[in-house]
């Protein structure tokens, strides 16, 4: 048996009577901003994995590859739990015969992404959580993951505003977009796509979305921002 095989021989049985214990020399706790930028990423595209022989879960952070600077962003907030660095991978999809390709990191496991994962997975599923605060930065980051402004009208300066809330419920969607209302003071609606729901905005209220991440908008997602530019 190589070193590897009598390792995980040896944490699983751990695990099994409740002795293993987590990496000691990752952070013991989250900062406010990693806190902020996690939530907005579990709304967004990003998950917390969970492997049957481990008691403790992870974070794992993908984005198409073209958004590599983006990816970098996050890498900075989260490389004191990275084992390893960021990784590309392309992968061909017979639906689309494209090939696509993404840049991605996962973090370590931790009792800190476990406690979250308990929080947003409680059934093994993700939903969200009803004491979720949408701050600046949460809003921030959960545009950049999942969210667009077009421009529309005879002169393109009025802006609409749309948030993907794919795999969450329609009741949680109608939460989230409630929530919202109340933070920027103008009402945020919900519609019904092919089988998921969208959170959307008419101009006024895109304005005032805008304003509310536009001081800690993550400047290496220039290429949303510049919808804007010229109108805010």
């Amino acid at each position: 048996m190589n070193d590897k095989s009598e390792y995980d021989k040896l944490r699983y049985l751990k695990i099994k009577n409740g002795t293993w214990k987590h990496n000691p020399e990752l952070p013991a706790k989250l900062s406010d901003i990693q806190i902020q930028t996690l939530q907005g990423s579990l709304l967004g595209d990003s998950y917390l994995y969970h492997y049957k022989k481990q008691i403790n879960s992870g974070l794992a952070i993908s984005h198409a590859s073209f958004d590599e600077e983006y990816v970098k962003f996050k890498f900075n907030l989260f490389k004191e739990f990275c084992k390893s660095n960021i990784k590309n991978q392309s992968s061909f999809d017979k639906r689309t015969s494209k090939t696509y390709h993404k840049t991605y990191f996962r973090t370590q496991v931790s009792p800190l992404f476990t406690d979250f994962r308990n929080r947003w997975y409680p059934n093994g599923i993700k939903i969200v959580p009803k004491d979720i605060n949408l701050t600046p930065i949460v809003c921030a980051i959960w545009f950049c993951d999942d969210g667009s402004v077009v421009r529309y009208g005879k002169n393109k300066n009025r802006l609409r505003l749309q948030l993907s809330t794919d795999g969450f419920q329609k009741e949680e969607v109608e939460f989230l977009a409630e929530q919202l209302s109340q933070i920027i003071g103008s009402a945020c609606k919900v519609s019904r796509k092919i089988n998921h729901y969208i959170i959307y905005a008419p101009h006024e209220t895109t304005v005032k979305f805008i304003k509310y991440i536009e001081p800690v908008f993550p400047s290496c997602m220039k290429r949303k921002s510049e919808k804007w530019e010229g109108l805010i």
